[in-house]
């Protein structure tokens, strides 16, 4: 896909990794694990959409986050800062970022 930052979403996908076993991210993303390997080794950029989706949705991080060229302003938003820090929480496991994140999105979205 042109203009996505396969590099950085590899980047953030190999520390949000952390000692996690293909299999965990297979189980934890939908994706298969031969696709994480060969991604996370950097031999293929070639992904479907919605792969690019599930990466984005574990990391619980918007897809526009990878995008280049003008796409989206260069700079990170309250959000994007508030899913990134929930991403990295080893106390939360999927389930739990994502209800946080929504939760902070619906609150975002009454105030502002």
């Amino acid at each position: 896909m042109k203009g996505f930052d396969y590099e950085k979403l590899r980047r953030a996908m190999a520390a949000h990794k952390g000692s996690m076993t293909y299999d965990e991210m297979e189980e934890a993303t939908g994706v298969t694990r031969k696709t994480l390997h060969a991604f996370l080794a950097g031999t293929t950029n070639k992904l479907q959409p919605e792969t690019l989706v599930k990466y984005c949705r574990w990391l619980g991080l918007p897809v526009e986050s990878f995008l280049v060229g003008g796409a989206r302003p260069n700079r990170e938003t309250t959000l994007d800062k508030i899913d990134l820090t929930l991403s990295a929480d080893p106390a939360l496991d999927t389930t739990a970022r994502h209800a946080l994140s929504d939760l902070m999105r619906t609150a975002y979205a009454a105030v502002v």
